[in-house]
């Protein structure tokens, strides 16, 4: 039980519920994305954008 709550209570240890640090990241994530198309900068390719790319291939197929 002690374990469980430890775990679960981010707010004392960060300051930050899991909701609020949710939030923040999401927040990083769009700002720095934002700044990326702004500066011409190509955004990354990620496991996700492969993976469809590979989806769309077999489905071609």
């Amino acid at each position: 039980r002690f374990v469980y709550k430890f775990v679960c209570d981010l707010k004392t240890p960060i300051g930050y519920s899991a909701a609020e640090l949710n939030r923040l990241v999401i927040e990083c994530e769009q700002k720095k994305l934002a700044r990326m198309q702004l500066h011409g900068i190509a955004q990354p390719v990620t496991a996700v954008a492969l993976a469809a790319t590979s989806l769309q291939a077999d489905k071609e197929i």
